[in-house]
């Protein structure tokens, strides 16, 4: 189906399927499938929507979301039978929330329960900022703001883990300082044992040095001095045959080694002393490090040393955590100070706005019928930031002179919240870069003279942007420019709808059939070609 620019009007009896277009788009636009909906389960289904524009705003999501522009711009959406859905822009495959925030900038689509908007202050909001042109400012005060929260987030993280650390930081600090004060180094612990039992046992490796020295270098009786003798008489035999001399060699350098092992062993003897102090000390170190195994249940000193590497790497961490949250606040602090600055702004512009808004949409009002209709918009400063700066928004409502303001949630009417509704759009046309919007039976629950009045907004809106209106208006079907028609055939074992754009005789005989039913009278049909003709 293609449709004009301007204003388009769509009927059709009730039942006829006019949700059908209204699905469709929605499912083009990214919104959530339901596989109920589509006709035949066991084919895909294939929903795409072609818009264009030349927009600055969309070249801008276009260059954010790395897409080539054109000015073409083409949403599709394809639903498997499994129930997977794919989504793309221009053919190109994207998440379902892209597809979803392009379609907002396409797109208005006005149903009728989006009338409980008007109570969301967040709605509201953007109302009166749509009316200020603080769109851009708003951003850029959320973009600050998405900031200061991911590293406010991040800083409550880091204070977590620093509690949990600290918590157990003080016993940890006492193990570790006992650990850097503990003797530790790889094969100290044997050494320290080696001594300990050299020391222990002194006077018996006294006795025995000193036995094995004399049993050496005793006179007459001593090895050495055996030994020496011994060489002497084979020294005198290698002159009587050759083969001796290897002997005679041999000989000698075993009294070489024994004259080198009574030199030790005097050495030895030099070193080993009584110590019992030295004896104490050793000792003391020694139950240290045994202490120090038992208490960190492990069984040798390299396994201390990983433990103590441990502790000091969670200490180093610690003054990391510390060094990162003293960056964090200050960085936060500074963040939420130019928050305040552009929030300070958002609400200047939003206050210097309110009277002529309130003003513009009181004009609008009286034009719909509602002639004592008055607005009252209070902004009201908050101490802490929120996603729209520091401000709250209300928007009190009175349909009588004289009457008392209240919250349009309590005093608005539904037939009165259309209206308000449709005011709002009209006065936001200008200041708001949308290509098209559409209202689904905006003008539900009014007649006669504000169903004109109704039409004619509508109709000016259109001179903005491509406009689309289910109506069951014949006044406001009267003032489209193109009329379209939904039709449901039933042959009685499949229903089928289908949408038509209607000729100029076809218009007349569709509005006759609004005003009086489908056996319409000729006097209907003279006032349906009587409302086309004021109309056009």
């Amino acid at each position: 189906m293609e449709f004009e620019d301007g204003f388009n009007v769509i009927t059709g009896e009730t039942g006829a399927g006019k949700s059908i277009l209204l699905g469709g788009l929605s499912l083009a636009l990214g919104k959530r499938a339901d596989l109920k909906s589509i006709s035949n389960p066991d084919k895909k289904c294939v929903i795409e929507v072609v818009f264009h524009s030349d927009s600055p705003n969309l070249k801008l999501f276009f260059e954010e979301e790395e897409l080539d522009w054109e000015d073409e711009i083409r949403l599709r959406r394809e639903l498997a039978p499994s129930g997977k859905s794919r989504a793309f822009i221009n053919d190109t495959p994207v998440r379902l929330e892209s597809l979803a925030q392009l379609g907002a900038l396409l797109i208005d689509i006005h149903a009728q329960h989006q009338t409980l908007d008007l109570f969301n202050q967040k709605h509201q909001m953007a109302i009166l900022d749509g009316f200020a042109q603080q769109k851009f400012l708003l951003e850029e005060y959320q973009s600050y703001l998405k900031n200061f929260r991911e590293d406010h987030k991040r800083l409550e993280v880091l204070q977590s883990r620093q509690s949990e650390l600290l918590k157990a930081s003080d016993y940890k600090r006492f193990l570790l300082e006992e650990l850097q004060a503990a003797p530790l180094k790889i094969g100290l612990k044997e050494e320290l044992e080696e001594q300990h039992k050299t020391l222990t046992n002194a006077s018996t490796i006294i006795e025995h040095l000193s036995a094995s020295h004399q049993l050496l270098t005793g006179e007459e009786y001593g090895v050495v001095d055996q030994t020496r003798n011994l060489k002497q008489l084979i020294a005198k035999l290698s002159t009587y045959a050759s083969h001796f001399e290897h002997l005679d060699q041999r000989i000698e350098s075993v009294l070489i080694e024994l004259n080198d092992i009574s030199a030790e062993i005097e050495l030895q003897q030099g070193q080993v002393e009584l110590n019992p102090s030295l004896l104490d000390e050793i000792s003391d170190q020694l139950q240290k490090i045994y202490d120090l195994e038992h208490k960190h249940q492990v069984s040798s000193v390299e396994e201390l040393l990983e433990i103590k590497q441990a502790l000091e790497a969670e200490q180093v961490d610690f003054d990391a955590i510390q060094d990162q949250i003293n960056q964090l606040l200050n960085s936060t602090k500074e963040q939420a100070d130019n928050l305040r600055v552009i929030a300070n702004k958002l609400r200047i512009g939003r206050l210097n706005s309110i009277e002529s808004l309130q003003q513009a949409l009181v004009v609008n009002l009286k034009q719909l019928g509602m002639p004592n209709a008055r607005f009252k918009i209070e902004l009201r400063k908050q101490d802490d930031l929120n996603d729209l700066g520091i401000d709250q928004v209300e928007f009190l409502f009175s349909a009588n002179s004289g009457g008392e303001f209240g919250s349009l949630k309590k005093i608005a009417s539904g037939g009165e919240l259309s209206r308000i509704m449709l005011s709002i759009k009209s006065v936001l046309a200008q200041y708001i870069d949308l290509s098209t919007i559409l209202f689904d039976e905006i003008d539900a629950g009014v007649s006669g003279e504000i169903s004109n009045k109704m039409a004619t907004i509508m109709y000016q809106l259109s001179h903005h942007m491509q406009l689309f209106a289910i109506t069951h208006l014949p006044q406001v079907a009267a003032k489209g420019t193109y009329h379209y028609k939904v039709l449901k055939e039933d042959d009685g074992t499949k229903a089928r709808t289908t949408i038509v754009k209607l000729s100029e005789k076809e218009r007349i005989q569709e509005i006759a059939q609004m005003l009086d039913g489908k056996n319409y009278s000729s006097s209907a049909q003279e006032h349906a070609k009587q409302l086309l003709l004021n109309e056009n």
